[in-house]
């Protein structure tokens, strides 16, 4: 019987192919006297292995050889009565990088890059008087995604405070246009931004403030159908719930409609209601967000706060605090400035809507707003405010109504007539004017 003997362990690294990461540890040098029968068996095996690995092919007989080795010294050794001990290192199961495939998907990853900045040169013409027009230009000049801005000023004041602004060190353009110079500010843009005529805000009732506007938004409208009528528009002259229906009426009189292009702005809402939500709950106004539903102004909208991120478990009492001053946030800011309206906030408000229809337009994923469109979302009401997904062609996909509570769904009961007899409003005064003109017609 074979004593036991003291046993070294030799370690021979085997470069491993490709298919692992890592290496085999074998323990197959065994301290014996050249007599011991141990001693040949290991040697002897130690030999025809290393030959026969060297011929082989790595990538393929690597792991299945020495598994066998294994198996075979162990047999060996429990067949000499000692103890032996083998250590194998584990396989890594990572498939090692293939350079040339890595290089390969970098190129194609650059490639797209590369034509979705081709594709994000954006033209917008901004038509509106005052300074909120101009505000809205500037705050645009400050992202890449927009290559040219043509600003139409419709009361030819803000020429001068226009050259101020061209000389920001940004790469987008601002061209300023006179009104009768519309055709050329018009000429080859993708957005279409339609404004107030003034700045002014104006006390009036809604239907005598529509009534005001309806031979501005019709003349700008015929224009826009005359020089870009495959440009999205953007609807900002207030009121949105009665002006949009219009421009979307005078669109599908023309034989030119497509109503996923054109979109009416919740934008300036979205902001106050998260503002004032951010104020009571002591939070930063860029985290929260708030979606809304119904009409495009302060009477119609209804702010979702059962569906605000990250956080919609509000009180009764705060329920009813932010819809009151929601609601009356118009009328605050006349008391405040009886002559002028707030400007900035405007273009603030219609600089993120366009930016975001920027984005759409380009090609960029999971691009999501809220905005006033020709809807089916219910049945009773044609135009709705919901959230949309945009894409290239414009509105993607309507998102429609989530689910809230009973108490904002009696609140959209309440609009929705409101919202009906505007659009009835904005639709028979484009229908009149289409009778007039072709009695007109006739007569000549």
């Amino acid at each position: 019987m074979l004593g036991f003997k003291f046993i070294h362990l030799f370690m021979y690294e085997l470069h491993v192919c490709s298919t692992y990461r890592g290496s085999l540890v074998c323990l197959c040098r065994v301290d014996f006297p050249l007599s011991d029968p141990f001693y040949k068996i290991v040697k002897c095996y130690e030999s025809n292995f290393f030959s026969t690995f060297e011929k082989k092919n790595r990538q393929r007989q690597n792991h299945a050889v020495m598994t066998a080795l294994s198996k075979y010294l162990y047999l060996s050794v429990r067949q000499c009565g000692r103890c032996l001990i083998f250590s194998r290192r584990g396989f890594s199961q990572i498939p090692p990088t293939d350079d040339r495939k890595v290089q390969k998907v970098q190129e194609k990853n650059g490639n797209k890059n590369v034509q979705r900045d081709n594709k994000s040169n954006i033209k917008v013409c901004i038509i509106g008087g005052g300074v909120t027009p101009l505000y809205t230009a500037v705050l645009l000049k400050q992202y890449q995604i927009i290559k040219n801005i043509h600003l139409v000023d419709t009361m030819d004041s803000t020429s001068e405070t226009l050259t101020d602004a061209c000389r920001l060190e940004t790469s987008p353009r601002i061209d300023y246009f006179r009104r009768k110079d519309i055709k050329e500010a018009l000429r080859e843009v993708n957005i279409v931004a339609l404004m107030d005529e003034t700045d002014v805000a104006s006390d009036l009732e809604t239907r005598t403030q529509f009534k005001s506007m309806t031979g501005y938004v019709r003349q700008m409208t015929d224009r826009i159908l005359r020089f870009c009528p495959d440009a999205l528009v953007a609807v900002f002259a207030r009121p949105v719930t009665a002006t949009l229906p219009m421009v979307s009426e005078i669109f599908r009189s023309s034989g030119w409609w497509n109503p996923d292009r054109i979109i009416g702005s919740t934008a300036m809402y979205s902001e106050r209601i998260e503002g004032i939500a951010a104020a009571i709950l002591n939070l930063e106004r860029s985290s929260l967000s708030v979606p809304l539903a119904g009409g495009a102004d302060a009477r119609t909208l209804v702010p979702l706060l059962s569906r605000a991120i990250p956080f919609n478990q509000f009180t009764n009492a705060q329920r009813k605090t932010l819809l009151q001053s929601f609601r009356a946030g118009d009328e605050a800011a006349k008391i405040g400035a009886p002559d002028k309206g707030p400007s900035l906030s405007p273009g603030t408000a219609a600089a993120k809507l366009i930016i975001t229809l920027a984005a759409g337009l380009s090609g960029l994923d999971h691009v999501i707003t809220c905005a006033y469109v020709r809807s089916d979302v219910l049945p009773v009401c044609r135009f709705f405010t919901s959230e949309l997904q945009l894409g290239p062609e414009g509105v993607k996909r309507n998102l429609g109504l989530p689910k809230i509570s009973p108490a904002e769904v009696l609140l959209i009961e309440q609009t929705i007539p409101l919202i009906n007899e505007y659009v009835d409003m904005a639709v028979t005064a484009v229908r009149t004017e289409k009778t007039n003109r072709t009695k007109t017609n006739v007569i000549s």
